[in-house]
């Protein structure tokens, strides 16, 4: 096999949150001790375990999946944002572990296990399906460049690879493909190696003599071979610091030589390279390192099976005599073990219960393997289906005497096990799952002692948090209940889980700030179940001075609007959301800002107050904020009107977006830079039925000349035709409003993108009057072999 440099051990796993409310648990934190010994050494003490991240989603499945999941990405902003923030959550996770804030761990675990971003067969493992989704994705976008844009200043290394994937099978020309990319510092961007090295095969050959010659300058070796005299032994840092940087340089050097074959200059240097400083061409230049092993003594699921059919203590018997120690290096763990009894319960769930007995009765056993074994299997057959036999596992669950390090464990087992439960073993469940969840406050309560993280942690660190998981299993049997009952005959919360859930927000100080996390992030749920007992219990957490700035940080992070809302509801959230906006400057994750703006801006368009209301809030909002946010509010009121439909871009047209526009332009509450006036002027073709008032509006800038010939904002979809003459008036002034003074590539390429994304998705529209402008400024009638 080939084993990879990387921990992949698992011994226990944290699960996170993912999606919407309803959503089954997704991420999961997989730790383990480097070594595994008869008495190992506690978790909280010595050397830290090694650890990845893993989805709790099928090993295995099909483009079918791929496809639809992207679809949605497509159709639906928010669930593609749903699945890029899921991988910005594990980079966290990973890195606030390791107190690695250059997120090198998931780096390079993300560069070992996903070495090639564009589709290679492999449809096997968790991270290949968010991979690939949001891949299929790009593909499938209409703006690339938009895309590629937006992902390479992502933090994330595996958003900046699809960025680059994206940007090579784009429609922008060789040379901007080129320039994009070293304009991005992506030649030597560490983990990307593959990324860039598809692109030079893509482009190279097509790209221009002077960019050849830009590039060939760059790639020149910086030192000279007496300035490494000892390169086949070097111990000196600085000197091997100089060979590293050296190869680096003739390994780009490489790539555009096979790229390229015809390129002469670019050969000659290889041959530079090779015969003053003796390097060779590492054919696998962009892979991660490997080491090739075996593994003695594996046991197969179908060999495990067959001991299982003999007898589950024989096959409990077979897992317990695998080596614990630095030897099972070379042999199949007991931790692999524990993996494969796990495997093996989820797809055979009705041997669950005889193999439970069996490592319970299993004489000799130390508690180490025990709590082992039992966590695997219970971690596995949380989504497992045991028909009348889940009660009896429930017990056996909710029976075993767990570390509190493990807790999320069995919680999540009774949390998922309620969707689905069948009617007639409903009570008896509901019974000993509630019976276990209400021992456990008093049983490990008094020690939970964990450090509140940084605000823009709170949406996984707590979910991560056994207390928080309470409050989700609460949550989802009031549902349970709910979905049960027609809607003539629910009242509300049932008093006993009303009284519990009350109880939670009423302990300690040491326990209670993730149950109230967790209660925030369950708002929109609350209201649907009971209003009185959200507006009682829960909007306090919004309100209150000492708690509001955590509820709102960890509502943001997936916020969810319901119809339940009331006018008084939502008048006191955003009086609430007026006042945090005093602690903007400590987000720090974009996710979070743009959710505060579209919660912000939904709010607003749900009441019926008058303009100046509205622009007493958003100028109370700048305030608080400090002004900084004027150019954040531009760029995203674009993305926020392409979502809304006719009826809600004109609610907040004629309350508050025209007010807001022109008092921006009348420089209102100050004046607006070239970054903002841009933004908001790309706005304006989102505006539907709108567009000419906008224009009026922009007459200020009449004699202002701009530079809009990097952006790659899309055409709106779905206008009619007074709407779409206006569109068409809108590029004409845009046009118009274009300076000459810019790249002339680039300008070339956005007017041919104008003209046929207009075409594409109104090919009934009359250009010529659009054209006439393109014409007569720039003297443009199209790119030659392409219009």
């Amino acid at each position: 096999m080939i084993l990879y440099c990387a921990a992949s051990k698992t011994n226990s796993a944290l699960p996170i949150l993912f999606g919407k409310p309803h959503c089954a648990h997704f991420l999961e934190f997989d730790r383990s001790s480097k070594f595994y010994e008869p008495d190992p050494v506690p978790f909280s003490s010595g050397e830290k375990p090694d650890v990845n991240v893993s989805w709790n989603i099928p090993s295995s499945f099909g483009q079918g999946i791929i496809d639809d999941l992207a679809s949605r990405c497509e159709h639906s902003p928010s669930f593609e944002r749903i699945i890029e923030n899921s991988i910005n959550q594990a980079m966290n996770l990973l890195s606030e572990y390791y107190s690695d804030s250059n997120h090198e761990h998931w780096n390079a675990f993300i560069r070992i296990w996903i070495p090639e971003i564009e589709a290679c067969g492999n449809t096997r493992g968790d991270l290949h399906l968010i991979i690939d989704t949001l891949r299929v994705f790009g593909e499938q976008h209409n703006e690339k460049n938009e895309l590629a844009n937006r992902w390479i200043h992502s933090d994330q290394i595996v958003l900046r690879r699809l960025a680059i994937h994206e940007q090579e099978i784009s429609e922008a020309a060789p040379d901007e493909k080129l320039e994009w990319l070293l304009k991005q510092n992506l030649l030597f961007g560490r983990f990307c190696e593959h990324e860039v090295r598809q692109l030079f095969k893509a482009v190279i050959e097509h790209v221009s003599a002077a960019q050849k010659a830009s590039l060939l300058e760059e790639l020149q070796p910086p030192y000279s071979p007496e300035d490494i005299p000892n390169r086949a032994k070097t111990t000196d840092k600085d000197e091997r610091q100089r060979l590293i940087r050296l190869y680096e340089l003739f390994n780009r050097v490489c790539w555009l030589s096979a790229a390229d074959p015809n390129w002469h200059e670019i050969q000659q240097l290889q041959s530079l390279y090779e015969k003053d400083f003796g390097f060779v061409p590492d054919p696998d230049s962009n892979v991660p390192l490997k080491i090739y092993h075996s593994v003695k003594g594996r046991i197969s699921l179908e060999e495990f099976a067959s001991l299982v059919k003999q007898s589950p203590s024989k096959a409990i018997s077979k897992i317990l005599s695998l080596p614990k120690d630095a030897d099972a290096f070379d042999s199949f763990s007991f931790e692999a073990g524990c993996r494969l009894i796990g495997e093996y319960c989820s797809e055979h769930p009705q041997d669950t219960r005889g193999l439970w007995d069996a490592i319970l009765a299993a004489p000799n056993t130390t508690e180490y393997e025990r709590a082992q074994i039992v966590l695997f299997i219970t971690n596995e057959i949380r989504s497992a289906n045991f028909k009348n036999d889940v009660c009896n596992i429930t017990q056996r669950v909710c029976a075993f005497d767990w570390n509190e390090a493990d807790l999320y464990s069995p919680i999540f087992f009774v949390t998922e096990q309620i969707s689905r439960i069948e009617s007639e073993n409903a009570e008896s469940f509901f019974q000993t799952a509630q019976h276990f969840i209400d021992s456990l406050i008093p049983k490990y309560g008094q020690a939970f002692h964990t450090e509140k993280p940084n605000i823009n942690q709170f949406d996984y660190v707590a979910c991560n948090l056994w207390p928080a998981l309470i409050i989700t299993y609460q949550i989802k049997t009031v549902l349970y209940r709910y979905t049960n009952t027609s809607p003539a005959d629910w009242n509300g919360i049932p008093s006993n889980e009303k009284d519990g859930i009350q109880n939670l927000l009423n302990q300690p100080n040491n326990l209670i700030w993730p149950i109230q996390i967790a209660c925030a992030q369950k708002l929109a749920t609350f209201f649907i179940l009971d209003k009185k007992f959200a507006r009682e219990c829960i909007m306090p957490l919004f309100h209150d001075e000492s708690t509001r700035h955590q509820t709102w940080a960890a509502f943001l992070a997936f916020p969810r609007i319901t119809s339940s809302f009331s006018e008084e509801d939502v008048s006191n959230l955003l009086e609430d959301q007026i006042a945090e906006a005093r602690n903007l400057c400590e987000y720090k994750d974009q996710g979070l800002r743009n959710n505060y703006w579209d919660v912000l801006f939904n709010f607003m368009n749900m009441q019926s107050n008058t303009s100046n209301t509205y622009d007493a809030v958003l100028k109370t909002v700048l305030y608080n904020s400090g002004f900084s946010t004027l150019s954040e509010i531009a760029k995203f009121l674009p993305y926020w009107c392409r979502q809304q439909n006719d009826e809600q871009i004109d609610i907040a047209w004629k309350n508050w977006l025209k007010t807001y526009i022109t008092n921006r332009f009348q420089g209102i509450p100050r004046d607006l830079d070239s970054e903002e006036q841009k933004a908001l002027i790309c706005l304006v073709p989102s505006l539907r039925g709108h567009i000419s008032e906008a224009l009026e509006i922009l007459s200020t800038t009449d004699n202002t000349s701009i530079d809009f010939s990097q952006d790659h904002y899309p055409v709106p979809e779905g206008y009619d035709e007074k709407e779409q003459q206006q569109l068409l008036l809108f590029y004409q002034w845009k046009v118009k409003h274009q300076t000459g003074e810019c790249d002339s590539t680039l300008l070339r390429w956005w007017l041919h993108r104008i003209l046929r994304n207009l075409t594409d998705e109104y090919p009934d529209l009359d250009l010529t009057a659009l054209r006439e402008t393109m014409q007569d400024q720039f003297g443009f009638t199209g790119i030659a072999g392409i219009d």
